[in-house]
């Protein structure tokens, strides 16, 4: 990269090299793997210039069409979540729910799967509140799409939330809308006997221990 030279800007075409964007991508995610830490720090500050360039995270116009900055977004916050710029990833998350509101219309499945990780970088953080209203805003995403697996998984993530909370109630009502959604789906077996155990966990924090026997 460094004895590259410069590509030369003609009339009306953005000041990008796309090659450059791939590579950038590549070596962050190499320098990690490696464990190269402060190489890659310095890979993901050029790339984050670039990536606000593309995608108006600047404030500028966007050059890339909202779907293509949509993804990379997503693939930025990513890559800062892997080196612990834990910050930094939420900052491009949130453009990236954003961006994929404007390229997918709210209620779409993309802006679900949009929250549900942004809802898990949260999470990870240990800011959980928050991540139950972005867990809330997927479950209501997937009611809206009406495809019932991605709801039972939605529901099973809220109860996940909720537990941790100590909302055991609401946890446990969580767990049953997912048990029979899965049950709808495909009978009983792996995923209804999760949903079981999972409520038999909760069921004994709040005492009631022949419940969670049944």
């Amino acid at each position: 990269m460094g004895a590259s030279e410069t590509r030369r800007k003609t009339a009306g075409e953005p000041d990008v090299d796309l090659n450059q964007l791939v590579e950038l991508l590549l070596l962050a995610r190499a320098t990690h793997v490696a464990g190269d830490h402060a190489a890659g720090l310095k890979y993901l500050d050029f790339l984050s210039k670039m990536v606000d360039n593309l995608t108006g995270a600047d404030g500028n116009l966007p050059i890339f069409h909202p779907s293509s900055a949509a993804t990379l977004l997503l693939c930025t916050a990513e890559l800062f979540a892997l080196f612990g710029q834990q910050e930094r990833s939420a900052d491009y998350s949130r453009a990236y729910i954003a961006m994929a509101r404007l390229a997918h219309g709210e209620g779409s499945p993309p802006v679900g799967d949009a929250y549900g990780f942004h809802m898990a970088l949260l999470a990870r953080r240990g800011l959980l509140e928050e991540a139950l209203h972005h867990a809330m805003m997927m479950l209501q995403v997937r009611q809206r799409c009406g495809t019932e697996k991605p709801i039972a998984d939605a529901h099973w993530n809220v109860a996940v939330l909720l537990r941790e909370l100590q909302q055991y109630q609401s946890a446990i009502e969580s767990l049953q809308a997912a048990r029979e959604i899965y049950s709808r789906c495909s009978g009983e077996g792996l995923e209804t006997s999760e949903a079981d155990i999972a409520t038999a966990s909760v069921l004994q924090l709040l005492g009631e221990h022949e419940k969670a026997v049944r």
